[in-house]
């Protein structure tokens, strides 16, 4: 099709074609010549569905039995690492703003960030990105902070200490304790737990003063309460012993080089508090354990993570569905623009902002599935791994690395009637054979949701449909 436009005289026809071409015909002759070409047309922007409207947080958050609550209920947490908040608020409030809104998409229920950071501004590390205690604004900075995340739908884990060797006594990390405090009054809803420093052992402190700024903390504030990651069976246990926190903040090891691969970070939050309980009674005998709080899976690898790195959205989902079987109540999408947020040494490193994340929108579609399938409250379950004898199946192939058809692990979380499993690393197939209680059963995708097969009886995962997914199994 085209519009054309004739002389009056008949001699000439005028034609602009549908490609954008314009022609012009000498109708007596026949003769044609083109007096425009056509403009490459410009792509077709075709928008991304609008994101969920946040929901405000609401009331302060509690742990029941190894559970997130608040007054809407039992939730599966879901975090980002945000490291520089408050100096973004301060300094970059719209690059802040818009690292928010890149996260709304995948409804993160918190960011993780950090109270203080950073010994000055010519710190090597934190230099351009330093979080000053001293700040005249600093509570202004927090209270905006809080804020402007919430107005995301999302809380906030505050981190008090990042470099508590920036105090030079317990009594200044006290006074810095109830400086945040007072700044927090009022909006204790925005804050989904506390913590006292990050790696405080790596930064300048030590177990007594670790312990003691926690019992500080906690007399005087509301909601979980966690120390730091010991980053050691043994030592987490003399950390919390006495039930002394309300939550642990375990960093997880990345080690991706062993026999299982870069699965082998997703299957680690299933050694707490089990494998640290064997490690705890081999170094004292004699010593029953102390007992140890449930635990988020606080940092674990993630893209441009430190250690070693992983941006394929269908293990970092998978991590996150295996953290809620495993018993944490919280899994934090651990990434590079969100610890340093560009500056000298986070640009070295990786993208300055969350949306330049490679592999970031399948990566959110699918924390949107886990959050939709997954029922709330899976890491207050009963659990049990393919080995255990009130593992929901008998297991038929097998768990661990090998070329033979199975997966690296296939945990099970269940509750009455209910039942999940997500098998992860799957090779060729898993084949799980019914126990003597007959189940029904669906099996989705992890990184669209969509559902691959649904029966009752035995059932047959196989690997062309995913390397890790999600089974959902109900007793009849």
């Amino acid at each position: 099709m085209s519009d054309k436009i004739i002389s009056p005289n008949g001699l000439y026809e005028l034609d602009l074609t549908n490609s954008g071409q314009l022609l012009l015909y000498r109708r007596a002759e026949g003769t044609v010549r083109v007096i425009a070409d056509a403009d490459p047309l410009p792509p077709v922007e075709v928008p991304d569905p609008l994101p969920p409207t946040p929901h405000a947080p609401a009331g302060t958050v509690r742990l029941e039995d190894g559970v997130f609550c608040d007054d809407r209920g039992a939730f599966n947490a879901l975090g980002a690492s945000l490291f520089w908040a408050l100096w973004g608020y301060k300094c970059a409030r719209d690059r802040l703003t818009a690292n928010l809104a890149a996260l709304v998409p995948g409804r993160f229920d918190y960011v993780r960030i950090f109270g203080q950071v950073g010994l000055s501004d010519s710190d090597l590390y934190w230099g351009d990105r330093y979080i000053d205690p001293d700040w005249p604004d600093y509570a202004a900075t927090l209270k905006g902070t809080l804020d402007l995340c919430g107005s995301h739908g999302m809380r906030v884990a505050l981190c008090l200490f990042a470099s508590i060797d920036r105090f030079p006594t317990t009594m200044d990390c006290e006074a810095f304790v109830d400086r945040v405090v007072e700044a927090v009054r009022g909006r204790e809803h925005l804050i989904l737990h506390w913590e006292v420093a990050n790696e405080g052992y790596g930064t300048g402190s030590d177990r007594g003063q670790l312990r003691h700024l926690c019992r500080y903390l906690r007399q005087r504030v509301a909601g979980p309460v966690a120390i730091t990651s010991a980053q050691d069976a043994v030592e987490a246990h003399h950390l919390y012993d006495g039930d002394i926190a309300t939550l642990a903040t375990e960093h997880f090891a990345r080690d991706i080089n062993l026999a299982d691969g870069p699965w082998r970070p997703i299957r680690q939050p299933w050694g707490w508090p089990g494998e640290y309980h064997a490690a705890w009674e081999q170094a004292y005998p004699s010593v029953p354990a102390p007992r140890l709080p449930p635990c988020s899976n606080d940092e674990p690898i993630g893209p441009y993570s430190s250690v070693a790195t992983e941006h394929d959205p269908l293990r970092l989902i998978t991590a996150a569905a295996v953290s809620y079987i495993c018993g944490c109540p919280s899994y934090v999408y651990h990434c590079g623009p969100g610890i340093f947020g560009g500056g000298a040494w986070g640009n070295s490193r990786s993208p300055a902002n969350v949306s330049e994340v490679e592999g970031l929108s399948a990566t959110l579609a699918g924390f949107r599935v886990v959050r939709d399938l997954m029922p709330p409250g899976v890491s207050g379950w009963e659990r049990a791994n393919s080995g255990w004898a009130s593992f929901p199946w008998t297991r038929i192939t097998a768990d661990g690395p090998g070329p033979e058809p199975g997966c690296v692990r296939s945990y099970a979380a269940f509750n009455g009637q209910t039942v999940v499993c997500v098998p992860f690393g799957i090779r060729d197939h898993v084949q799980l054979a019914q126990k003597q209680r007959p189940m029904t059963w669906k099996v989705h995708s992890l990184l669209d949701g969509h559902l691959i097969q649904e029966g009752a009886g035995d059932i047959r995962v196989v690997q062309a449909e995913g390397a890790a997914q999600l089974i959902l199994g109900r007793f009849m």
